[in-house]
């Protein structure tokens, strides 16, 4: 997916300052503000969180009713043991994890790996922000629906968006898909 996007930045480059549509302001805003944030971040940073919070769902999901025994006899209602049982994993994991990623990422940011970190960082952080920005505008066309794809009318990142939620579509659940079809592809009103 980010090499067809980056092999057709081409057709970015005669576009000028003038033909930006303010859809397009705001999306290269949100990237670009994305971007910085990875920057100051740091790819190592950014990777060990994404990590850190994927490993925690994990870990939740595989051992929370492993403290459930010890939580039963303080509380009698089971679906308020399963959530703070589920909860308490999930922290203490996300806790320990993230304190692993920070020591990881200081090891990156010092020396010569400093300039990659941050650089790679800036990249990941870009990839974040077009993928947050595919997320928002495929639940506002399921949510809006011809607003959507009327505000994104003449954009030049619009098609860069459409091509992200035909891709996003395909990695949901199937009974997700026919709730967020593309207004700016399908042009109904999802409900």
């Amino acid at each position: 997916m980010l090499l067809c996007i980056m092999q057709s930045f081409s057709d970015l480059t005669q576009a000028s300052l003038k033909t930006l549509t303010h859809f397009d302001d705001v999306v290269l805003i949100l990237v670009l503000l994305s971007g910085i944030w990875g920057s100051f971040r740091g790819f190592a940073t950014e990777v060990s969180g994404l990590f850190s919070w994927i490993m925690a769902i994990v870990v939740t999901n595989r051992l929370h009713m492993m403290f459930e025994p010890y939580l039963a006899p303080y509380i009698q209602d089971v679906w308020l043991l399963q959530v703070l049982s589920g909860t308490l994993v999930f922290v203490v994991t996300l806790l320990f994890l993230a304190m692993v990623g920070r020591k990881i990422a200081a090891l990156a940011r010092t020396g010569l790996l400093s300039g990659v970190d941050r650089l790679l960082g800036f990249a990941y952080g870009v990839f974040r922000g077009y993928l947050v920005v595919v997320a928002f505008c495929l639940i506002a066309g399921a949510s809006f629906g011809a607003m959507t794809s009327y505000l994104m009318q003449g954009s030049l990142t619009a098609p860069y968006i459409v091509a992200g939620e035909t891709r996003l579509v395909g990695y949901l659940p199937s009974s997700w898909r026919s709730h967020l079809a593309s207004s700016a592809t399908s042009g109904h009103d999802a409900p």
